[in-house]
């Protein structure tokens, strides 16, 4: 499943995202170079159908934590200030579910950080 709102069509990308097995987001940039186009993708992989990368050292999953931990705090704050801005109740719904993956996610940052901290 993947969601996708872009004011261009690109064979090439679409197929590639259609071929993807995991829900994706494309969101377009507001402001874009001349002469591109530039967007960003979103993939979801449940944590449950990956392992750990025996090349990922333990100093790397320290800041990798700490840079996603910060990524989802930034991402919270910007759903928080949308979610209050929004009339509609199903926007706002539908933001609130967002909000609440997000502090799960927060949550579970929380505690591999803790594990890392103590070693």
């Amino acid at each position: 499943m993947s969601r996708m709102r872009l004011d261009f069509t690109n064979k090439a990308l679409e197929d590639w995202i259609k071929l993807c097995p995991f829900p994706i987001t494309v969101q377009q940039a507001v402001t874009e170079p001349k002469a591109c186009k530039h967007i960003t993708i979103d993939i979801t992989i449940e944590a449950s159908k990956t392992k750990p990368n025996p090349d990922f050292v333990a100093s790397d999953q320290l800041k990798f934590l700490e840079l996603k931990y910060i990524e989802v705090e930034n991402k919270l704050n910007q759903l928080t200030q949308q979610r209050f801005q929004q009339d509609n109740p199903l926007i706002q719904r539908k933001i609130s579910k967002q909000i609440h993956a997000l502090f799960d996610e927060k949550h579970e940052i929380e505690k591999q950080l803790d594990v890392q901290e103590k070693s």
